[in-house]
């Protein structure tokens, strides 16, 4: 049947108050079928926020909270050596980072599984990576978790019911940090809504977002260059033969008048797959290293502004085709 986790209480001010509303929450547990909840929990390696203060709600499950304001650090100052010897040796120290992402979850009581643990990790996963190709397809920074933390938010036992860590990497830095400002906050909100609420929508650009997520996390120009020019492809060019010529008139009419001027992004497209056609036959030595940067992140920043321009029309109830459409009517005009 169960018995009321009262180790729970150190995460909440403990009074008469609180255990009476948690002792709702565990008859309620017990006697419906409420779901079972999780929390994740991810350190913002190389993040920074303008709100050092304040929760930054972007979903109604998904937040940014300082680390001043959370029992996180204390958390990680009690297991750390345990983290490091177990699963990153090779770490020395390891320092709390500003800023934490929280996500909840829920999981129906039939589908958790009794024994394997494996299948809450991998939804855990999941679910962070989802919610960092949101973030880097809003903007453009280098940013990570060092690991992925998780525990039961129920009021009784669920299966697996101990906190638990997994993916410990130590820290990470970069020049090139993500750093979200004030004004981005509505912007963020609104992304975050458009994308969950079109997931499900036939012309939801998923292998789009998929190369440039995969770009903006390569090491190497050449290779970020290569998966920028796919995302655009899989966003832009379908089934069309010509595909350096499709893919830069296409992407200038897509992006004309977005903040962005049309003869450029041709130019910009026609440059970034010369490279590509270098690098993808074997030639990458024949690639100017600093040009494919610097080519690179244009189209890092056309395929960005593209998703979002899609994903904005498909919310208001664009199909596929009535985009491509719109795209050639402005080619003809």
């Amino acid at each position: 049947m169960g018995y009321l986790r009262l180790d729970l209480f150190p995460r909440r001010k403990f009074n008469k108050q609180t255990f009476d509303k948690y002792y709702t929450e565990y008859e309620q547990y017990l006697f419906t079928n409420k779901p079972v909840k999780y929390q994740i929990v991810a350190p913002l390696e190389n993040f920074d926020c303008a709100s050092n203060s304040s929760v930054i709600k972007l979903s109604s499950y998904v937040r940014i909270v300082p680390a001043n304001s959370t029992f996180y650090p204390d958390i990680i100052s009690e297991n750390l050596n345990k983290w490091m010897n177990e699963l990153c040796p090779e770490v020395e120290y390891w320092t709390p980072p500003k800023f934490f992402l929280e996500i909840d979850c829920e999981m129906e009581r039939n589908k958790v599984p009794s024994k394997c643990k494996e299948r809450i990790e991998d939804d855990m996963i999941k679910s962070v990576r989802e919610v960092f190709r949101i973030l880097r397809l809003y903007k453009e920074g280098n940013f990570t978790c060092g690991f992925i933390y998780w525990f039961p938010k129920t009021p009784c036992d669920p299966p697996h019911n101990y906190d638990d860590i997994f993916s410990f990497h130590g820290n990470y830095y970069t020049p090139n940090g993500y750093s979200i400002k004030k004004n981005d906050v509505k912007k963020l909100q609104n992304l975050f809504q458009e994308y969950s609420k079109n997931l499900n929508n036939k012309d939801f650009p998923h292998s789009a977002i998929f190369y440039l997520d995969k770009g903006v996390k390569r090491n190497e120009p050449t290779d970020s260059l290569v998966d920028f020019t796919a995302a655009l492809e899989y966003l832009l060019v379908k089934g069309k033969q010509e595909i350096t010529f499709t893919l830069k008139i296409y992407t200038a009419s897509f992006l004309k008048g977005y903040q962005q001027n049309g003869r450029e992004i041709s130019e910009d497209i026609k440059k970034a797959y010369d490279f590509r056609s270098k690098i993808v036959h074997g030639r990458s030595y024949k690639v100017d290293e600093f040009k494919c940067m610097e080519i690179s992140k244009k189209i890092e920043g056309y395929a960005r502004k593209a998703i979002i321009k899609w994903l904005d029309m498909i919310d208001k109830g664009k199909t596929a085709k009535e985009i491509y459409d719109s795209i050639e009517k402005k080619l003809l005009s």
